[in-house]
């Protein structure tokens, strides 16, 4: 997901959860996932030529509790 605020632009990666059985929503969020996360931010700035504007990662990580979602909001994530 892609977001503009305040002139900052922001790249989101929401991950989901139901069980455990392969992590949690935030753990499936790795290294491996940031580079990746990184190359298409780096190709998306480059193809609307948003050079100048100050680039932030998001991860928005959704936890479901029987028929309840938690949601874990982490601003500003480290790119790796």
């Amino acid at each position: 997901m892609v977001a503009e605020r305040d002139g900052m632009l922001i790249i989101v990666e929401v991950r989901t959860r139901r069980t455990h059985g392969f992590g949690t929503a935030r753990e499936a969020v790795d290294r491996r996932k940031l580079l990746q996360v990184r190359r298409v931010a780096e190709e998306y700035v480059a193809r609307q030529r948003l050079f100048s504007m100050p680039l932030r990662l998001d991860v928005i990580a959704i936890e479901w509790q029987g028929k309840k979602p938690f949601l874990q909001h982490l601003q500003g994530v480290d790119f790796a």
